[in-house]
C-alpha cells in the first residue's frame, strides 16, 4: 500500500534533493574548467547533467535536454533556481587562445564521465583511462552489436588527457520523437531484439532470480513484504522457464538514437546478463522513474506495443501462459532493485528507492498485480 508522507516531509526531502544538486552543479563546474581548452570560447549554460555554449546551434540538443533533464516540484524548482544564481552555478565564462577542440556541449554520463560534443568535427570525446579503453573494447564483439549499430572507437590522446573518440550521430533521439513516431520506432526495436533473444539467449537462471526475489524483499517494510511475498509461487514458476540474454542495461529512450540503424548509447554496462525482457520493459519504466511520459507503458499495457511484446514473450519464456506479462513485469521491479542490477549500475542498493519504486508500480499499473494478491 502507498505510504503517507505529510506535505512538510515533503518540502524537507526536496530541500535535500535541490541542496544535493547544487552541490552536484558546482561540482561539475569545477570538474569541466580543466577541460577549457576543448570548449568554445563564451558563456556556458551549467546543468547537473548537460552544460552548453549559449547560441551555439547544436541540433535538437535544447529539445532533447528538456525531455531526458528530470523535472522537481515546483517547490524545489524554485529554491534550486534561487540558490543556484545566488552562487553563480548557472554559467560560466570560457575563455582562451589556442583550442585543441571545439565542444559546444558536455554531458556527465550516469558513471561520471564527461563527454564533448563537437558538432564542427562531427565527434564526441568520452574521459576514459587505458583499463576502461581494453574492457570498453572487449565489450565491442558482444554480438548485440550484430543487431543494434556497433561504435567505430577508438582511442584518442591530446595534451588534456585520454579519451575515446566515437562518431557524432545526427540521428534523433527516442526521446524527442513525436509519440506516434516514437511508438513505431519501439515497435522496430522490439522486432530487433525479439531476434537477438532468439538467437543468443542463454538458459533460464531461476538461483539469480531468486536470489534477487529475496534479497529485496529485505529491502521493504513488513506491511509491503507481506504482500511481495504472495508472489513467490508464481515468480519460482516463471524463473524455470524465463531465458536470459547479454543486455544493455542502460536501455531508455535517452540513450537510443533512431535512423536506418538503432544506435545504443552510454555503452558501459553493456554485456550484463539479465532475464531475456529486462531491456523492451525498460524502454517504458526508466520513463515513469524519470518523472516523464508514461505512453510507452500505456501502449505495453493496452496499445500498439502490447501486440509487439505479445510475440517476444514465447521467445523469451519457455511454454509461456498468459500471466508471464504481469510476472516477468514484477521480475523487472525487484531485479532492478537488487544488487545485481541496481548495486552494479547505481553502485548501490536502496530501501527507499525499492519502497518508493514498489509505490509507483502500485500506482501506475492495473495489471502489473493478481487484484486476489493486493
Amino acid at each position: 500500500m502507498p505510504i503517507n508522507i505529510s506535505q512538510h516531509m515533503k518540502q524537507k526531502f526536496q530541500l535535500a534533493i535541490s541542496l544535493k544538486a547544487i552541490l552536484h552543479r558546482l561540482m561539475v563546474k569545477h570538474r569541466i574548467k580543466k577541460y577549457k581548452a576543448l570548449m568554445e570560447n563564451g558563456i556556458w549554460r551549467v546543468n547537473n547533467k548537460y552544460s552548453s555554449r549559449v547560441g551555439s546551434k547544436h541540433g535538437d540538443f535544447k529539445n532533447y535536454s528538456q525531455i531526458v533533464e528530470r523535472e522537481n516540484s515546483s517547490y524545489s524548482k524554485r529554491f534550486k533556481k534561487i540558490l543556484a544564481a545566488a552562487l553563480g552555478l548557472n554559467h560560466m565564462f570560457v575563455t582562451g587562445g589556442k583550442k585543441e577542440e571545439s565542444a559546444s556541449v558536455i554531458y556527465l554520463s550516469r558513471t561520471s564521465e564527461l563527454k564533448f560534443f563537437d558538432y564542427q568535427k562531427k565527434r564526441v570525446l568520452t574521459e576514459t583511462s587505458n583499463e576502461a579503453w581494453n574492457l570498453y573494447k572487449g565489450k565491442l564483439s558482444l554480438p548485440i552489436f550484430d543487431f543494434f549499430h556497433r561504435p567505430d572507437s577508438s582511442l584518442y590522446h591530446n595534451s588534456v588527457g585520454l579519451f575515446r573518440q566515437d562518431q557524432l550521430a545526427q540521428s534523433p533521439a527516442l526521446g524527442i520523437l513525436r509519440k506516434d513516431d516514437q511508438i513505431q520506432a519501439v515497435k522496430r526495436i522490439f522486432d530487433i531484439y525479439k531476434h537477438y533473444i532468439e538467437e543468443q539467449k542463454e538458459p533460464p537462471k531461476p538461483e539469480i532470480i531468486l536470489h534477487c526475489f529475496h534479497e529485496v524483499a529485505q529491502l521493504l517494510p513488513q506491511n509491503i513484504r507481506s504482500v511481495y511475498l504472495r508472489r513467490q509461487k508464481e515468480v519460482e514458476d516463471l524463473a524455470r522457464r524465463y531465458f536470459f540474454v547479454k543486455v544493455h542495461g542502460d536501455f531508455n529512450v535517452a540513450n537510443i538514437l533512431v535512423d536506418e540503424d538503432i544506435w545504443l548509447l552510454d555503452n558501459d554496462d553493456v554485456g550484463m546478463s539479465a532475464p531475456c525482457m529486462f531491456d523492451l520493459y525498460n524502454l517504458g519504466l526508466n520513463e515513469l522513474f524519470e518523472n516523464r511520459s508514461t505512453h510507452i507503458l500505456r501502449s505495453i499495457g493496452s496499445g500498439e506495443l502490447a501486440e509487439a511484446l505479445q510475440q517476444v514473450i514465447p521467445v523469451a519464456v519457455e511454454k509461456s501462459k498468459p500471466t508471464d506479462l504481469r510476472a516477468t513485469l514484477f521480475v523487472n521491479y525487484f531485479m532492478r532493485e537488487s544488487a545485481l542490477i541496481s548495486g552494479h549500475i547505481l553502485g548501490r542498493v536502496s530501501s527507499n528507492r525499492a519502497i518508493r519504486n514498489w509505490n509507483l508500480f502500485n500506482d501506475s499499473f492495473s495489471w502489473w498485480m493478481d487484484p486476489s494478491l493486493k
